[in-house]
């Protein structure tokens, strides 16, 4: 094997699992009003928008606030995540950009250490609310402290050079669309699992739940 594609795989613990949650009703009830909302912003800014609960003013968007309110926190088994956003896509089709997040939040604030990953450690459970299409999440299986970064903007990225190890390494979880109350999410640790949403055309309607903790 090539020296540039000895590349240690993600440990057990970090690997991506899926789960099945139940919306609360209040929720629910909120979830066509926020995204029609959402629509209304993304047809005028590049066909996607989002609500950020950490960013956004909840006037700007009443009925993703409201939804954000409605539904504050999941729990899969390793503590409390809470509702960090909502993001909404009329399907452009972009390559996969495979990245790390810095922060629960936006995902693009926070240090970095030597190797140019996030210092924080960060939880998130990606949750499809899309009721026809199921979300790809594509995701290397490599140790990202072997890889290389760059910051552009904020954002953690993979640096280029670096296609072998993609191919070699890129795998994927299937996150099935809504049925009614019924959503399914993807749980990871989005700090130490280089990932990114792989786009088919049709557009998504995305949650997330996410936890920062600092590294000991």
């Amino acid at each position: 094997m090539p020296e540039q594609l000895a590349i240690q795989s993600l440990p057990a613990d970090l690997l991506p699992q899926k789960f099945t949650l139940t919306m609360p009703l209040a929720a629910y009830e909120l979830l066509l009003p926020a995204q029609d909302e959402l629509d209304s912003w993304a047809r005028a800014n590049d066909g996607t928008w989002g609500y950020f609960a950490d960013r956004d003013s909840a006037e700007d968007l009443l009925h993703s606030a409201a939804f954000a309110a409605a539904w504050p926190e999941i729990d899969l088994g390793n503590g409390p995540l809470g509702f960090s956003w909502l993001r909404y896509s009329k399907g452009r089709n972009r390559s996969p950009s495979y990245h790390l997040d810095a922060d629960a939040g936006t995902g693009i604030a926070g240090k970095v250490n030597e190797h140019g990953v996030p210092a924080n450690r960060v939880s998130r459970a990606i949750v499809n609310l899309h009721p026809l299409v199921d979300r790809h999440f594509g995701y290397l299986d490599a140790d990202v402290n072997q890889l290389k970064w760059q910051q552009d903007r904020g954002y953690i990225k993979l640096a280029a050079g670096q296609e072998a190890i993609v191919a070699a390494t890129e795998r994927g979880v299937l996150i099935r669309r809504r049925v009614e109350q019924q959503v399914s999410c993807a749980s990871v640790t989005v700090s130490r699992v280089a990932h990114a949403g792989i786009e088919t055309g049709v557009g998504h309607f995305l949650a997330s739940f996410s936890r920062q903790e600092s590294e000991r």
